[in-house]
């Protein structure tokens, strides 16, 4: 059966530094949606959708796209039932997008300082991941600004800054929390990291040029020769891809990939995913996933209006927006629609074998959410999803051929 599947964004602002600098605030969150069903159910659901928008709207002739209903509640859960009952599969991504820049400070730093025993990805995601939750609360910028200095001057001066504002930040995380029992794991990883700073730091910078540029970045060009650095969607569509690669046996041959149009991204997110399903990065301590795509991976992209999957994405991904800015921002409890409507997404995931909703972000805020009960069935999912979401920048960084 040829499935197509159909993927949106909500909360994209191109790559994560530009010349002016770095943005988590004014949209701190990035959603990755799709719903994928078979091309023989189109005609069916499309009549189905056409059949609820007019049941709200008391009239037949109103298209989902002018509809008015994408951001109401009530006919989000209606539109979710109707996909549940169609069997339409259905995956989210959510990136907190200060995790995910001190997710590549990280990266830019221990790969060089730090060799792994034996040289597995999962050995270092995980220890990563501890790492960018101790920084997450950081309550200084001169972390972030030394490492968008870096990032423009590309220089071996830049770096060495770079290196003195983490060894302060892990410094000042050790003196806070040495008495906390808690916290000992954490602090055991900053103590091994702070040794290998002092000495990685006395190193004359003939020794350390090399390390420097490894710790660069990947930047990408868009269309109009601009180049991007940490674009998002390159590692969230990678997880996503994996995930939807690991629910069909690893059997992505006649699946068709549309994703909504980016003027300026397409072409760069055309040649990573393709270059990415040929690497076969294999599935180590992944959660759902698979790296071993069987078949080459293909974008297409298409305007939103015209198809009415990518009219669905949007709707899905525009509500899990709101949904994680109201909580990673603000840290407030969802309202028992939003809660409705997420528990029912979830359990929709679930249905083909998948894990629920994946969410990149902090662990402390993720025992938060649980305390808040914003998510009834995948906060399981987070702990290894880290390795997940990152696998592919690791083997960008380590297959230069």
């Amino acid at each position: 059966m040829s499935y197509t599947f159909f993927i949106d964004e909500s909360g994209n602002t191109g790559g994560m530094i530009n010349e002016k600098g770095y943005d988590f605030s004014t949209q701190p969150i990035f959603i990755l949606a799709s719903i994928g069903y078979p091309e023989s159910q189109e005609y069916l659901l499309g009549k189905q959708v056409k059949e609820l928008v007019a049941k709200y709207k008391g009239d037949k002739l109103v298209e989902l796209k002018n509809c008015g209903l994408k951001n109401k509640k009530p006919f989000i859960f209606d539109l979710l039932k109707l996909l549940q009952h169609n069997k339409v599969r259905l995956y989210v991504r959510v990136v907190d997008k200060k995790y995910f820049y001190i997710q590549k400070i990280i990266n830019s730093i221990i790969p060089p300082l730090i060799y792994f025993r034996d040289n597995t990805p999962g050995c270092y995601c995980v220890f990563r991941a501890m790492l960018c939750t101790i920084l997450y609360t950081n309550k200084n910028d001169f972390l972030y600004d030394s490492f968008f200095e870096f990032t423009q001057k590309e220089n071996i001066q830049s770096y060495n800054k770079l290196l003195f504002e983490f060894k302060n930040s892990l410094e000042l995380f050790v003196n806070e929390n040495r008495k906390i029992k808690e916290l000992n794991g954490a602090l055991y990883i900053s103590n091994i990291v702070l040794s290998e700073l002092d000495r990685f730091i006395e190193l004359d910078n003939s020794h350390k040029t090399n390390a420097s540029m490894l710790g660069q970045p990947f930047r990408d060009l868009n269309q109009y020769g601009k180049e991007i650095i940490m674009l998002i969607e390159n590692d969230a569509l990678a997880g996503l891809l994996s995930q939807i690669n690991h629910d069909l046996k690893g059997n992505c041959k006649g699946l068709r990939f549309i994703h909504d149009i980016q003027p300026q991204f397409s072409d760069i997110i055309a040649k990573n995913m393709e270059y990415m399903s040929q690497l076969n990065l294999g599935n180590y301590l992944t959660l759902g996933s698979n790296f071993n795509f069987t078949d080459k991976i293909k974008i297409e992209f298409d305007k939103s209006d015209e198809l009415l999957g990518i009219q669905i994405a949007d709707i899905i991904s525009r509500f899990y927006y709101q949904y994680y800015c109201s909580y990673i921002k603000d840290q407030v409890k969802p309202d028992s629609e939003s809660f409705k409507i997420n528990t029912l997404a979830e359990k929709m995931m679930m249905l083909f074998g998948g894990n629920g909703i994946n969410v990149f972000t902090s662990h402390h805020l993720v025992m938060h959410e649980k305390n808040l009960a914003a998510s009834s069935l995948s906060r399981q999912a987070y702990e290894l999803y880290d390795s997940l979401i990152s696998s592919f920048e690791y083997f960008r960084l380590n297959d230069k051929d």
